[in-house]
């Protein structure tokens, strides 16, 4: 079953969980020993089971007390629970009472739609479901039709359909999310582009942009994005150095870093574009270290904090620049997050560059992640240092 056939059942089943048998012409005279086999005995049983929630039970049921009194209400009752149930192929052995039923009943006739999808009758789907949408206007059943279309493949169909519902009525997420469905499977991104906005602005839902920011990304389109995020109002452009990191366009990054640190002073973003200055571009440069180190001896004292304390520390070790220095940096990373594996590889380097060899081999040694490729090689270089 696909994911609309599913779908289907889905929208009969929400709108049908209120209805309940009702009009039916039951013997008033209940004893309380129920004679087995009978109307009586069937009603109570079928009531009982539905109460229950056993909807295959109650179904059968229904069914019987059809077949004893040929009373249509109770045909319409099995209807109704065998869809619960999923059951819908019980209809078969009443096709004909049901089709009837159906064309003055468009409850009755939606109920046929995912019969005649398991029968692969597609054209009889379509007729049911074109009957009950003309019948009533109604979310649901347009829902139903398009649902339809898109489960047979026909997606210019649906788009119609779901197109007439928004021209009409506004864009409903439940339709809207439905053409955006259509429009992935279409590789259509700007239709997708304009439907996750239009579903931002009418949900509010964070999830719909987080999809369009991703989309943006995928497709390389980083002038719309960082337009988009320039117009929100709840967007800070932080997001947008996030986004540049992770792809690894650290040149970006660190433009966008410095340009907010001058605009808002912050510490942060000086630190921030001194990491990304750094991944960026060759790292022997001289004059690039020049620059990074500068943005670093600006913020880091600042920003207390361990991660640019490490970094910047890590830094001036693996470079030869002020070893001292950085081990005093990364201590004060390890005053903050004691137990943090990165920082004490940090220290252990600063203090194999020192020539303190044993010392940096027992901290090394101590750590848990020894198989992480940087840390096997300090290993590996401390090792050695010992064999001298």
């Amino acid at each position: 079953m696909s994911r609309y056939s599913a779908f289907i059942i889905f929208v009969l089943l929400f709108f049908s969980l209120g209805c309940s048998a009702k009009g039916i012409n039951i013997s008033k005279k209940h004893s309380f020993e129920l004679r087995k086999n009978s109307a009586d005995f069937y009603y109570m049983a079928a009531l009982d089971c539905e109460y229950r929630l056993k909807y295959e039970c109650s179904a059968l049921m229904y069914e019987k007390l059809y077949d004893i009194t040929k009373q249509e209400e109770f045909l319409r009752s099995m209807i109704r629970t065998a869809l619960l149930s999923n059951r819908y192929d019980m209809y078969k052995k009443h096709l004909k009472e049901i089709d009837k039923i159906a064309r003055g009943d468009t409850e009755i006739a939606s109920y046929l739609v995912p019969y005649y999808l398991k029968e692969k009758n597609y054209k009889m789907a379509e007729k049911y479901s074109k009957e009950v949408l003309k019948s009533e206007k109604s979310l649901k059943n347009y829902q139903l039709l398009a649902a339809l279309y898109i489960d047979t493949g026909h997606y210019d169909k649906a788009l119609k359909v779901l197109d007439e519902f928004i021209n009409e009525y506004g864009c409903d997420p439940a339709i809207c999310s439905m053409k955006l469905f259509i429009k992935t499977k279409q590789n259509d991104v700007e239709g997708t582009i304009k439907l996750l906005k239009r579903l931002y602005k009418v949900t509010g839902n964070k999830s719909f942009e987080s999809e369009l920011l991703r989309l943006y990304v995928a497709t390389g389109r980083f002038d719309e994005l960082e337009r988009y995020i320039d117009e929100s109002k709840d967007l800070k452009k932080d997001i947008l150095i996030d986004i540049y990191s992770s792809i690894r366009n650290y040149k970006r990054a660190q433009e966008i870093a410095l340009e907010l640190y001058k605009k808002t002073k912050k510490p942060f973003y000086l630190a921030d574009s001194a990491i990304y200055l750094y991944e960026g571009e060759y790292p022997k440069n001289h004059k690039v270290l020049k620059e990074v180190i500068k943005r670093f001896e600006k913020s880091v004292k600042k920003l207390k904090d361990p991660v640019f304390y490490n970094y910047y520390g890590y830094l001036l070790i693996d470079h030869d620049i002020d070893i001292k220095k950085g081990l005093k940096l990364i201590k004060e990373a390890l005053k903050l997050k004691p137990d943090n594996e990165y920082y004490l590889d940090s220290l252990a380097w600063g203090l194999y560059k020192e020539g303190r060899c044993k010392e940096a081999l027992a901290i090394l040694e101590s750590l848990k992640d020894k198989d992480q490729d940087e840390i096997k090689e300090h290993i590996q270089k401390v090792r050695g240092c010992l064999k001298r």
